[in-house]
């Protein structure tokens, strides 16, 4: 989560640098796609955790991840759109 931070500061920092942008876009994107593919692995062990609190915190978390992308990506977004305005 810490690098999706990252990327998405780097995305926004930028934003007026359509190269750099959009390298800044597929790191981001693929910062993402670490997060959902080791939120898959989590869900094939789940079955194996013992504490049902932990069971329910993962479940939480993940509930949580993808409004956290889209206020990061809305966040990129709106600073595009400031560096392209002017």
């Amino acid at each position: 989560m810490d690098y999706t931070g990252a990327k998405t500061r780097q995305a926004i920092l930028a934003a007026t640098d359509p190269e750099r942008r959009d390298d800044a876009q597929k790191r981001f994107n693929a910062a993402w796609d670490r997060i959902n593919k080791a939120s898959t692995k989590l869900d094939e062990l789940l079955r194996l955790w013992l504490h049902q609190e932990n069971r329910d915190r993962l479940v939480q978390i993940q509930q949580a991840l993808p409004q956290i992308r889209e206020a990061q990506q809305a966040t990129i977004n709106t600073a595009n759109w400031g560096g392209a305005m002017g």
